[in-house]
């Protein structure tokens, strides 16, 4: 027998396996169907059958202990290929099923009514049937029963479906509820008012509120950041961490510090993002990790350092000054190999002496050691100053240089601004091609001076733009070989800009170039204005 092609369609067989039902047990909640069917209509035989592929699967009958019907001699499969109700009043005067094995032998149907099924996704997966020993004539009264029988089956199956999902989605909240309890960091969920609605055991634990009922239902900026690094109040709009709630803002390895229960404070760094339904924000999932043993062997290894370059400084000074004695031919005149080995000492040693000096320069600005010269300058002095000091690289490398500076007079520390804008022209030079075009555009917008720095070089990959401003970072190995530089002067750049209050960005497409941006206040803020609220260190200004 050929079913109808919609039959053997593969979506529809798909929507018979997601019921779950084809070899499955007898199930109570279908017996009932084929019970109350028997008893309505007054029949031997009731059935309701599921077709797979090649079978008729018998998922509840009555009357008959029979599980597994070949679709070539199943009845049902002529009901699913019709348009409503299939009736047969006697199947030995209707050619399709004379010849039948269930009519000429057991159980020997002689009339026949079925019902289509519909499943959940409105795919015809079965049938629900009942049969006789005896012709017979199906009245309109007997198949409108049949159809609100059938009606009730296709609730069955579309409340086995539901039953699914609710148990999928149990386990899946199961698997969501194992996963933040194992979790070894702090991971908080918000709503859009900032309030803590879900905290794990860890974060519990990290801010001391597990032996005092926990944080859910605490607002996350008052109970556990209402202070910035440096002990300074943090207001609740600047909060980094509420921002991703507050303001849709992503937030990725802010360093940071939250209040503890018992006043106590922990060093953390904090990620967070924020949760978008329709398009709005409704919430934010933050997680924070307790940094405090890292940054005990960051100061270990940063005072390792300061006080090894302290140490190297002199000497390296004096090595210095006797190359470049030795090297000048004033002690005496060398031959010429001697004199290329002079040079090359000399070169070596003005690296080293450039390598300490910015180690002890980056000491002093992570450690505030720094003053601030703040005055007012004109911002096309500033740029102009640091495009300067770059065109004899950018000459050497066939770099042009273009600079587009708005009129502004500015208030800052131009010694120190001009020091970043360096790194950044020197950096974009070193890794932009041959003819290729470095821009400088700087202006001052809303309050805020905006310089960019963009190329056209081979451009950072996303899991690098993270670690760039590390100290000692470098996108590849290579870079330090092939273009010099001691991986600091990103580093030494984002400190002077956050010691501006300021903000330092790299936004980059690989094989396209790079853009960093400066953005520091235009006027010298307070406290509470500065990003994370921290402090800077102004007592040089003269006004």
């Amino acid at each position: 027998m050929t079913l109808p092609l919609e039959l053997d369609d593969p979506v529809r067989l798909q929507a018979v396996a997601d019921l779950h039902l084809v070899g499955a047990a007898y199930e109570e909640r279908f017996d009932r169907v084929t019970r109350t069917a028997r008893l309505l209509l007054d029949v031997p035989l009731s059935f309701l059958n599921l077709l797979t592929g090649d079978t008729l699967w018998v998922t509840s009958c009555v009357g008959l202990d029979e599980r597994r019907v070949d679709r070539d001699i199943a009845f049902c499969s002529h009901a699913l290929g019709s348009a409503g109700t299939l009736t047969v009043r006697d199947t030995l005067l209707d050619a399709r099923f004379a010849k039948n094995p269930m009519v000429v032998g057991e159980p020997g149907i002689r009339a026949y009514a079925g019902h289509p099924l519909r499943g959940p996704t409105g795919h015809l997966v079965g049938t629900l049937c009942v049969m006789d020993t005896a012709p017979r004539d199906w009245s309109a009264q007997e198949l409108a029963s049949l159809r609100d029988l059938a009606a009730w089956a296709e609730q069955e199956l579309a409340r086995g479906d539901v039953d699914a999902r609710l148990a999928q989605g149990a386990r899946v909240q199961q698997q969501y509820e194992q996963v933040l309890t194992s979790a070894g960091q702090g991971i908080l969920g918000l709503d859009a008012e900032g309030v803590i609605v879900v905290a794990n055991p860890a974060a519990d634990h990290l801010t001391g509120w597990a032996a005092h009922g926990g944080l859910v239902g605490h607002r996350l900026h008052e109970t556990l950041h209402p202070i910035a690094g440096d002990g300074a109040p943090c207001r609740d709009d600047h909060c980094a961490i509420g921002r991703a709630a507050l303001l849709g803002d992503r937030v990725l390895r802010n360093r940071d510090v939250l209040l503890r229960h018992d006043a106590s404070t922990v060093a953390v760094q904090v990620s967070s993002a924020p949760i978008f339904e329709a398009g709005e924000v409704t919430g934010a999932v933050v997680v924070v990790d307790d940094i405090t043993d890292q940054l005990a062997v960051e100061r270990l290894k940063n005072e390792f350092v300061s006080v090894v370059s302290h140490e190297l400084r002199t000497p390296l000074t004096s090595l210095r000054g006797s190359l470049g004695l030795l090297a000048s031919g004033v002690l005496g005149e060398l031959s010429a190999p001697g004199k290329q080995m002079a040079d090359v000492a000399l070169s070596s040693t003005e690296r080293l002496v450039r390598l300490v000096d910015e180690i002890l320069d980056l000491e002093r600005l992570a450690a505030g050691q720094v003053v601030l010269q703040r005055r007012q300058h004109a911002l096309v002095d500033v740029v102009q100053t640091a495009v300067q000091e770059v065109a004899g690289l950018a000459e050497q490398a066939g770099v042009v240089l273009r600079a587009d500076v708005d009129g502004s007079d500015v208030w800052l520390d131009a010694d120190r601004v001009v020091q970043v804008l360096v790194n950044l022209l020197g950096n974009a030079v070193k890794f932009s091609p041959s003819g290729a075009e470095v821009a400088v555009r700087a202006n001052v917008s809303e309050g805020m001076i905006v310089v960019a720095v963009e190329d056209s070089g081979r451009g950072i990959p996303d899991n690098e733009l993270e670690r760039i401003f590390d100290r000692f970072a470098q996108v590849d190995a290579s870079d330090s070989r092939d273009h010099g530089g001691s991986g600091l002067g990103l580093a030494i750049a984002r400190n002077v800009v956050e010691a501006h209050g300021g903000t330092i960005t790299a936004r980059s497409v690989v094989g396209e170039g790079t853009t960093f941006t400066v953005t520091i206040p235009q006027r010298r803020p307070d406290v509470s204005q500065r990003p994370n609220g921290r402090r800077c260190t102004d007592t040089g200004i003269n006004t």
